[in-house]
């Protein structure tokens, strides 16, 4: 069964922050999160590193974007180490999973924010996204970048499985409309339903697979 994998944020090189989006934020997810945005005028690209708490087989990456501080493409890369060295970042041997583009957001006026949900095929312990230059819009006065929030679903892989599988060749990564995630697991229901709410569905969802065993 697909589950949330949870992640911590590690950083290859700290990027740039405004004082009003924290990298961090980035590790949560709910109604009152702001997400992560790139300092003023910074340079491009932008590298960002999820590292996850156990390695994982990942099927699926959601990516919520800011409403006008938007990327012009995001590309993915899986991360692992090598058996037998210590899973740091320094370590890390990267495979690009594909690319995903984002839209300049101008038929909403800026007021909706564009979510990404892409399938993924691939075997790792980090996760890297590497974002490129901004829209230019009227309201990114200083052309940056943001993402409000991410999530990661895959399976925690099995002790004896030692492979490494990054699908694809680069290309641009399919949509994945076409494969049923459980709403609880959605970003969307963890973005816009009232905390509360998604604790009590999650926990009777829970429950029921519980008494199904």
């Amino acid at each position: 069964m697909t589950k949330s994998s949870k992640s911590s944020l590690c950083l290859s090189l700290p990027p740039g922050e405004d004082d009003g989006g924290r990298a961090k934020e980035l590790l949560q997810q709910g109604p009152g999160v702001k997400g992560w945005a790139s300092a003023r005028f910074c340079i491009y690209p932008q590298e960002l590193v999820f590292q996850l708490e156990e390695r994982c087989n990942l099927s699926r990456v959601q990516l919520l974007a800011h409403q006008h501080l938007i990327p012009e493409k995001i590309e993915l890369y899986i991360g692992d180490v090598p058996p037998g060295r210590e899973v740091a970042l320094y370590n890390v041997r990267f495979a690009q999973l594909g690319y995903i583009t984002l839209s300049d957001n101008e038929h909403s006026q800026f007021k909706a924010r564009e979510l990404k949900s892409v399938t993924v095929d691939c075997t790792g312990t980090f996760l890297k996204l590497v974002l490129h230059k901004n829209h230019i819009n009227r309201l990114n006065l200083y052309n940056q970048i943001g993402l409000v929030a991410i999530n990661i679903l895959g399976n925690e892989v099995e002790t004896n499985n030692n492979s490494v599988s990054p699908d694809g060749e680069g290309g641009q990564v399919p949509s994945a409309r076409d494969q049923e995630v459980p709403i609880y697991h959605d970003l969307a229901f963890a973005m816009y339903v009232d905390t509360q709410v998604a604790a009590t569905i999650r926990t009777l969802e829970d429950r029921r697979l519980a008494a199904m065993r």
